[in-house]
C-alpha cells in the first residue's frame, strides 16, 4: 500500500463494518438455517389454532388436545404420521432434577412426545430404538451429552433414570435410546423426550397441550382440514363449556418452515421461535452498514486516483493496457477486504459478549457460526469485492482520467467523490433518524399511562387444579388476614397474552364483541384500575354483576349503563343475564400493539383453570410480605418450591416488548458503528481534498483570505452534502419507520424536530471530524504551499 492513510483508513473502517455484518450475517443465517432445515421435510405441516375476534395478526397457538392428531389421521387419509410435542414450562429454580448419585441437576430441555417425531423430523437415535417410547410406560430418550454426564461411558439402555419434579418425590424412567444432541439449525432444542403415553391417556380430550405435526403425502400441503378437525373435536368433547369454546376457533395447516418464522406468536418454549419482520430488519441494517463501508472506500479509491491522475497518464503512454490496472486494482480491493475480513473475525467473538444478547435473547454460549456460515459469507464479501473494483474501475473511465486532461479529470474525480459522499451521509442520516424514532417510540410505551398497575406485586401460584377447591379458600383468608398484604386477586394476569380472543355479548338483540376477564371485588384494587362510574363487586355470591369499560360503553352508545342488562355468550357464563353495576376507566389490558376493546369483567371469585392469586404487597416492608408468602406456599405444597420475585412495572415492558427494545438498542449501537464509518471515511475525504486543492489554498491565502475563510470555505461544501443527503433520507426513513411503528396501535408522532435533530447530530459528527483537517490546511503558509504544488 502506497499511502498509509488510505490503507488505514480502508482497512479498519471495513474491519468495523465487516465485523458488524458478520455478526448481523450469522444471526440472519442462524434464523433462515433453522427455517430451511425444516424446510428440508417439504411435507410436514404444522396445525395451528386461529379463533374468531383475536385481534392480533397471528394464530391463537399450535396447542391441540392430546388425542386429536390420531383422530384426525384416522378420518385423513392424506396424512401419512402425526408427532405430538408437549413441553411443560418451569420457572427457574423450579425444573425437574434428575438424579446423578446424591446429585440433583436440574433440567429444562425436555419434552414429552412419540417416536414419529424421529421418523418424521430426521433426528438420528445411535443406540436403542425409537419405538420404546411407543410401548414402554416411563420411558426416556437422551441425548449423546446427557447420557455421558449421568451414565459416564456406559451404555444407558435399558437402565433407568430418576426425575423429580417435586422435591421428595422421584419417578423412574427406562432409557429406550439416545439420541444425537439436536443439531444448532433445529429449532427444537432438547436433551430428554419423555413417553407422551401417560399424559394422552390421563387427558386425551381434556384440555390442549402439545403441538401436532403432520407428514403429508406428497402436493398435500394446502388442503382444508378445518371442517373435518372442528366435526372431530365437537364428536370427543365431554363439557359444555369445551364445545362453546371451540365454536369460534378455526384449524389450517402451515409448512412448517413458515410457521417457525410465525412464531413469535405462538408455541411451545423449548421449540425456538422466529420472526420474518426481525429477519427482514437485520437485512435491512446489514446491508446499511456495508454501504457505507463500500462508499467510503470507492470514494478514498477516486480520492486517491485524483492524487495520482499524473503517474496513471504516464504509464498509459509507456504502454499499460486498461485491462492491467483493473486487475491491479482489483487485487488491491480483495488484499484489502482479506485483511478486513481476518480482522473482523478476530474482533467478532470479542463483540460478540458485549451485542449478543441484543441479536438473540437467549445468547449465553461464545459465538459459534452454523455450518457454511463463514464460506459463505466470505464468498459474498469476495462477489461484493469484484463489484466494488469494477464499479470503481467504471468511475474512472467513465471520468475520462486519461483522455480528458489532468486537471478537468481532477475535477471530475472530485465531483463524483461528492455525489459518493452525499449518498453516504444520506445513508447515515437514515440510521440517525431510524436511531431517533426508536428512542421516541420506546420513550412513549414506557412513560404512557397505561391505566393499571401490576408493581411490587407476586403471583402466588394454586400448583394443581384439584388442589384448588380444598386449598383456596384457606389460602385466601391467610392472605387477606395478613397485614403485609395489601390485596389478593384471582384473575387472568395482566396484561394479557396478545392471543386472548374476544366473545359475544348480546345487548338490546344487538350483538358485540367483547374482552371477558375474570374478577372480584379485590381486581380493581389489586391492580388500581380507576372506577368512572357505578359500584365496584362487593358481593361474592353476586355472580351475575360485571364491570365494563369505557370502550364498552361507547361502542354499545350507553348514555346510562348503570343497571343495563347483558347475555353472556362466553363459555363460562354462557347464556346468562348479566347486570352491569360500575365502569372502569379505559386501561391497557394487552401491549400497546393493540387497541383497547369492550371488556367485560365477571364477577368470579374463584374462577376455573385460573391456578394462582396475583397479590399486591404492603409497599413499606415487601420483603416481609415475600418471606410470608413463601412460608404460606411451604406450608401447603410443601414438594414444591416458590419463586420470590417482585413484579414491578419494568417486568411488564420487558415482557411485552422484550424483541423490540433488544432490537431498539442493536439499532442505537449500529448507529455508533456507522458514525465511526463515516467519520473515518469524512476524514480520508478531507484528506485527499485538501491535498488536491493545496495550490488553490496557497493562492487564497497569499490573497489575503484568513484562516477561518479557508475553515469555512471547506466546510462549507460539506454542509451542503449533509443537507443534500438528508434529503434524500428523509422519505427513506420516514417510510421505513412509518411501517415499523404500524405495530402499535398507540404510537409516537415522527414529529419535525426527529428529521431536524438527525440532520443536526450528521453535521456535527461531519464538522467535527473535517475541521481539524481543514485547519491545519489553512494554516499553512502559502509559500509552503505553492512550493508543494
Amino acid at each position: 500500500m502506497r499511502d498509509k492513510v488510505y490503507a488505514t483508513v480502508n482497512i479498519f473502517g471495513l474491519a468495523v463494518a465487516l465485523t458488524a455484518c458478520l455478526l448481523l450475517y450469522n444471526q440472519v443465517y442462524s434464523e433462515l438455517s433453522r427455517h430451511l432445515w425444516h424446510m428440508d421435510k417439504e411435507d410436514v405441516a404444522q396445525v395451528l389454532v386461529y379463533r374468531d375476534g383475536v385481534d392480533g395478526f397471528g394464530p391463537e397457538s399450535g396447542r391441540v388436545f392430546f388425542g386429536f392428531g390420531k383422530a384426525l389421521k384416522e378420518e385423513v387419509p392424506e396424512i401419512e404420521s402425526i408427532v405430538r410435542v408437549y413441553e411443560k414450562y418451569y420457572t427457574k429454580g423450579n425444573e425437574p432434577r434428575f438424579a446423578k448419585g446424591e446429585e440433583r441437576i436440574p433440567e429444562s430441555r425436555l419434552i414429552l412426545s412419540e417416536s414419529s417425531l424421529f421418523d418424521v423430523f430426521g433426528y438420528n437415535i445411535v443406540a436403542g430404538s425409537a419405538s420404546g417410547l411407543d410401548s414402554v410406560k416411563r420411558s426416556v430418550i437422551i441425548s449423546e451429552s446427557k447420557a455421558k454426564l449421568y451414565f459416564g461411558s456406559e451404555n444407558p439402555v435399558g437402565k433407568t433414570i430418576e426425575m423429580y419434579s417435586r422435591p421428595k418425590k422421584g419417578r423412574k424412567y427406562t432409557v429406550v435410546g439416545v439420541m444425537e444432541d439436536m443439531p444448532k439449525a433445529s429449532s427444537l432444542q432438547v436433551d430428554f423426550v419423555l413417553s407422551i403415553l401417560d399424559s394422552e391417556k390421563a387427558l386425551s380430550w381434556e384440555i390442549e397441550y402439545p403441538e401436532l405435526f403432520l407428514k403429508l403425502s406428497t402436493g398435500n400441503m394446502g388442503m382444508d382440514i378445518n371442517q373435518k378437525a372442528k366435526a372431530i373435536i365437537a364428536s370427543h368433547l365431554k363439557h359444555d363449556y369445551q364445545r362453546t369454546n371451540e365454536e369460534s376457533r378455526s384449524y389450517k395447516l402451515h409448512d412448517f418452515g413458515e410457521a417457525y418464522l410465525r412464531g413469535d406468536n405462538y408455541g411451545v418454549r423449548t421449540r425456538e421461535s422466529g420472526s420474518a419482520r426481525y429477519v427482514f430488519m437485520l437485512i435491512g441494517l446489514t446491508l446499511v452498514i456495508l454501504s457505507l463501508a463500500l462508499l467510503n472506500f470507492m470514494i478514498s479509491v477516486l480520492a486517491r486516483s485524483a492524487k495520482d491522475m499524473a503517474s496513471d497518464k504516464l504509464r498509459n503512454a509507456l504502454g499499460e493496457r486498461s485491462r492491467q490496472a483493473v486487475y491491479l486494482l482489483v487485487i488491491e480491493v480483495l488484499s484489502i477486504m482479506f485483511l478486513a475480513c481476518a480482522l473482523a473475525v478476530l474482533i467478532s467473538p470479542f463483540v460478540y459478549q458485549w451485542v449478543g444478547p441484543l441479536l438473540d435473547a437467549s445468547a449465553t454460549e461464545a459465538l459459534r457460526f452454523p455450518p457454511f456460515a463463514l464460506p459463505s459469507f466470505f464468498a459474498l464479501v469476495f462477489v461484493v469485492s469484484i463489484l466494488t473494483a469494477l464499479a470503481v474501475t467504471f468511475f474512472k473511465k467513465g471520468l475520462g482520467s486519461v483522455r480528458l486532461g489532468q486537471g478537468k479529470a481532477t475535477r471530475n474525480m472530485m465531483r463524483s467523490q461528492k455525489v459518493l459522499l452525499v449518498f453516504q451521509l444520506g445513508l447515515m442520516s437514515v440510521i440517525m433518524i431510524m436511531a431517533l424514532v426508536f428512542v421516541k417510540q420506546m420513550r412513549f410505551v414506557r412513560e404512557k399511562p397505561l391505566g393499571f398497575d401490576s408493581g411490587n406485586t407476586v403471583i402466588f401460584p394454586w400448583k394443581h387444579i384439584s388442589m384448588a377447591p380444598r386449598k383456596g379458600p384457606e389460602i385466601n383468608r391467610r392472605l387477606r388476614e395478613s397485614p403485609l398484604i395489601e390485596g389478593v386477586t384471582r384473575t387472568l394476569y395482566l396484561p394479557l397474552l396478545d392471543s386472548y380472543g374476544l366473545s359475544d355479548f348480546v345487548l338490546d338483540k344487538e350483538t358485540m364483541k367483547a374482552t371477558p376477564q375474570f374478577g372480584d371485588s379485590s381486581f380493581i384494587h389489586v391492580y388500581d384500575i380507576s372506577l368512572k362510574s357505578g359500584r365496584n363487586i362487593n358481593r361474592p355470591s353476586a355472580k351475575h354483576e360485571v364491570l365494563v369499560n369505557e370502550q364498552f360503553v361507547r361502542e354499545a352508545g350507553l348514555e346510562y349503563p348503570i343497571g343495563t342488562e347483558i347475555v353472556s355468550g362466553y363459555w363460562h357464563m354462557k347464556g346468562k343475564t348479566l347486570t352491569i353495576v360500575g365502569v372502569l376507566a379505559d386501561f391497557h389490558y394487552k401491549a400497546l400493539y393493540r387497541p383497547i376493546k369492550p371488556m367485560v369483567v365477571f364477577n368470579a371469585p374463584s374462577p376455573p383453570m385460573i391456578l394462582g392469586a396475583r397479590v399486591r404487597l404492603n409497599s413499606k416492608n415487601p420483603e416481609e410480605g415475600k418471606a410470608f408468602l413463601s412460608d404460606l406456599f411451604s406450608e401447603f405444597y410443601p414438594d414444591n418450591r416458590f419463586e420470590k420475585r417482585i413484579y414491578t412495572e419494568e417486568d411488564d415492558y420487558n415482557n411485552s416488548y422484550g424483541k423490540d427494545i433488544r432490537f431498539a438498542r442493536l439499532v442505537y449501537v449500529l448507529t455508533m458503528v456507522a458514525i465511526f464509518i463515516v467519520m473515518l471515511g469524512l476524514f480520508g475525504f478531507i484528506f485527499f481534498m485538501t491535498q488536491a486543492r493545496v495550490k488553490e489554498i496557497g493562492v487564497r491565502k497569499a490573497n489575503g483570505a484568513t484562516v477561518f475563510e479557508i475553515v469555512r470555505l471547506l466546510n462549507g461544501d460539506l454542509l451542503r452534502y449533509v443537507g443534500v443527503g438528508l434529503i434524500l433520507a428523509v422519505p427513506i426513513a420516514y417510510y421505513v419507520m412509518g411501517r415499523w411503528l404500524e405495530n402499535f396501535a398507540y404510537r409516537a408522532v415522527m414529529s419535525w424536530w426527529v428529521f431536524a435533530g438527525a440532520g443536526a447530530l450528521v453535521c456535527l459528527v461531519a464538522l467535527l471530524t473535517v475541521s481539524w483537517q481543514s485547519w491545519r490546511a489553512a494554516r499553512r503558509e502559502p509559500v509552503e504551499a505553492l512550493r508543494y504544488e
